[in-house]
């Protein structure tokens, strides 16, 4: 009969994450290696050249043969903003939200992760810088490691700023991750105490109503176009051409002349009469001659022309 083994379960990378150091325990090669930044990479607790910052880890990582596995992130007390919460005054007793939100106010960075933790009988509210520590994640995922677990320097009973990370420390954290992780700060792992903020200041809040005023303006704006294109229109009525008034002026009537007849002696008449005869005879005695003017001359040896049709 043949009995399987359980595999081995991989043991934990443990990494120290401080201000201007990184310190990784390998557990296959039992050693501790670190790593200085300088201040053009990593200053005041963000990381001023992440094309580089990436570049010195995927280094580090190459040289060492570092094999992919499960990883435990520490970070370091001095980068981590923390505020104890006085449970004794019952009078002046202030809820997780109301800390969280004086804390985050306080802090200079505009992307910030907190959450309250129970230590012991001690409530305290711990608040990260994103810009911190969420480019050290996405380099140690995308070379294939499974970070499992992110906590506070606080939460480990032996303060690591003194003597840095040793092996012995290291190995005795990463045999003992089950019991960190209800101090777990991965977002994607949180419990439901958990309290993010990202809105909480003044530029954040202006941000917020300019662009919730945007927003209406511009379902207002829609609302009209949709109205004005579906709204009922009247048909169009024929348009029945006007003539314009006539400005000519009316005619006149003319006026009739009645001639006026006299009365003529008879004597007259018939001398009128015997002087319209004798200018009548006198007439026709006149011959007509014909005119020089109408008259055609020949052309000496003309021919006939014909003319184009």
């Amino acid at each position: 009969m043949i009995t399987t083994l359980p595999k081995k379960k991989n043991q934990h990378i443990v990494c120290y994450f401080q201000r201007s150091r990184l310190s990784i325990y390998l557990p296959v090669r039992k050693e501790v290696v670190s790593l200085d930044f300088p201040p053009t990479i990593l200053v005041d607790i963000t990381i001023v050249d992440q094309e580089q910052f990436k570049k010195v880890i995927t280094k580090l990582l190459v040289q060492y043969k570092v094999e992919s596995g499960p990883v435990l992130i520490v970070l370091a007390a001095e980068v981590c903003f923390v505020q104890e919460m006085d449970l004794t005054d019952a009078k002046n007793k202030q809820s997780a939200e109301d800390v969280v939100k004086t804390l985050r106010s306080s802090m200079p960075y505009t992307n910030v992760f907190a959450r309250s933790i129970a230590i012991g009988k001690r409530q305290i509210v711990v608040a990260l810088n994103r810009e911190f520590y969420d480019p050290l994640l996405e380099i140690l995922r995308d070379e294939g490691f499974d970070v499992t677990t992110l906590i506070p320097e606080l939460v480990i009973e032996q303060p690591l700023a003194q003597g840095g990370l040793t092996v012995e420390i290291a190995a005795q954290i990463g045999a003992s991750v089950v019991k960190y992780e209800e101090f777990d700060l991965l977002e994607s792992q949180v419990k439901p105490k958990l309290i993010t903020t990202t809105a909480g200041s003044p530029e954040d809040k202006r941000r917020t109503i300019i662009l919730a005023g945007v927003f209406v303006l511009l379902v207002v704006v829609l609302v009209s176009v949709w109205w004005w294109s579906n709204r009922p229109i009247a048909p169009v009525k024929p348009v029945v051409p006007v003539a314009p008034p006539s400005t000519t002026t009316p005619a006149l009537p003319t006026p009739i002349v009645v001639p006026k007849i006299e009365t003529v002696p008879t004597a007259s008449i018939s001398g009128e009469s015997s002087v319209s005869s004798s200018v009548s005879s006198s007439v026709s005695g006149v011959v007509a001659q014909p005119s020089a003017q109408n008259t055609p001359v020949p052309l000496p040896n003309s021919e006939p022309i014909n003319l184009p049709n």
